[in-house]
Parts: structure tokens; C-alpha cells; sequence
């Protein structure tokens, strides 16, 4: 399995390994790894409008609600009986299951427009969650309400969902930059710069720390400390 040249600090802190002693020093050169990606990424989101702010956030929103969405969705069709599947029900798990192809593609596309790809976890997982939700509703749709099979107001979300998940592991194979990003020298940065990365790092702190890996004096101090 591939892996990322330039880790994000904060996925790097969740697999940290507990039983370890922990060194500041590696927290600090995972960062100086991968700070020119998290730099372009803060200058990408500081030349957005208000309205391009805006709809980020919005799309975060729908990309959290169609992962509990096409949850339902997925109960509804496993657990409803036939009888009682009616349109309006029918016209809700498809639009569950849309939802769940726009979560995956927010994250396909928030992905693609950040330089110096790396390999993603994230996008695999999200895709495996997203591909056992369609491929279970299809199998307990043939199986279990059969007469609702040649539905495509119901159908085609859900083979639209299965293909999205499906098509996203050779994808990451193909896009992911498999070489260093490079490196950023801390001493030409500006104070804005210094911020940025300070306040990447101190979200794998908080991972760190919600692990029970940092105490919380030591977050305190590593958070204040310089990057190095």
C-alpha cells in the first residue's frame, strides 16, 4: 500500500503510536514536511470571497449530512417492510443516496485542487463507507423488495453511489504525487506564513491530546514553543 511523502500532521497524529515516547521533534519535522502543501492550501482559502468561504462550509455540511443520510438509507431499505415502502419514502432514500455521492465528491474535490497530492486514507475510507451502504441497499433491494428493482427514481442513485466509491481506488492510485513536495525554508517565511503552520501543528496536538499521547502542560508548552 502506497504512502504519503508528505503526511498531514494531523493524520500523522492519529497513528502515532501510544506506547511510544513521544518526540517533539518529529511532530515538528512532519510539519516541515508537508508545510508547503498546508501553506498553498491557507493561501487558497484566504483568496476566496465571502461567497466562496460560504460555499465551503455549505459543502462540508452536505458532505457530513449525506454520510448519515445514506445511512438511513440504507436502514430503511433492510429494515421496511415492502408493503410500506411508499413513494415518499422511496424519493427520500434516493436523495440519501445522492447526498452520499456528493460527500464523496467533496472530497474527490477538495483533494484534486490541492498541490502535491498525497496518498489519502480519507478519500479511501470515505469511498469503502459510501460503497458498503450502496452495495448492501442493492443487495436488500433485489432480495427483498423486488418489485421495486426496476424503480430508477431508486435504482440509479444507487448504482450512481456504487460506481463513485468503486472508481475512487484506482483514482488515488492515479493522481496521488508519489514525490516530496518541496521543502520550505522556515527563515524566508513571512509572520502570516509562521501562523499558518503553527496553527497546523497545533492541530495534531490536539490529537495528540485527545489520545492521551500529550499532557496538557506539554501541549501548552509545545504549542507556545517556535517551529523548528
Amino acid at each position: 500500500m502506497p504512502r504519503a511523502t508528505a503526511m498531514d500532521a494531523a493524520e500523522w497524529a492519529t497513528i502515532c503510536d501510544p506506547l511510544a515516547k513521544f518526540e517533539p521533534d518529529e511532530l515538528n519535522r512532519v510539519v516541515r514536511e508537508s508545510a508547503s502543501i498546508e501553506l498553498a492550501r491557507c493561501e487558497r482559502h484566504e483568496r476566496r470571497s465571502w461567497f466562496g468561504k460560504f460555499l465551503v462550509a455549505a459543502s462540508y455540511v452536505v458532505m457530513i449530512c449525506g454520510l448519515i443520510v445514506s445511512g438511513i438509507a440504507l436502514l430503511m431499505v433492510l429494515r421496511v417492510r415492502p408493503e410500506e415502502f411508499e413513494a415518499g419514502l422511496q424519493i427520500f432514500c434516493a436523495a440519501g443516496f445522492l447526498t452520499g455521492c456528493l460527500t464523496v465528491l467533496h472530497w474527490w474535490i477538495d483533494w484534486l485542487t490541492t498541490p502535491y497530492r498525497q496518498w489519502s486514507r480519507t478519500i479511501l475510507g470515505i469511498a469503502a463507507m459510501e460503497g458498503a451502504c450502496a452495495a448492501g441497499s442493492l443487495a436488500a433491494l433485489y432480495m427483498r423488495l423486488p418489485e421495486l428493482s426496476d424503480h430508477w427514481l431508486l435504482v440509479i442513485p444507487i448504482w450512481l453511489l456504487l460506481l463513485l466509491a468503486i472508481a475512487s481506488v484506482p483514482l488515488v492510485f492515479r493522481f496521488t504525487y508519489y514525490e516530496k513536495p518541496p521543502a520550505v525554508d522556515l527563515e524566508s517565511l513571512t509572520p502570516k506564513q509562521v501562523e499558518y503552520l503553527i496553527a497546523y501543528r497545533r492541530r495534531a496536538l490536539k490529537v495528540l491530546r485527545g489520545r492521551s499521547i500529550v499532557s496538557y502542560p506539554l501541549f501548552d508548552e509545545l504549542d507556545q514553543s517556535p517551529l523548528t
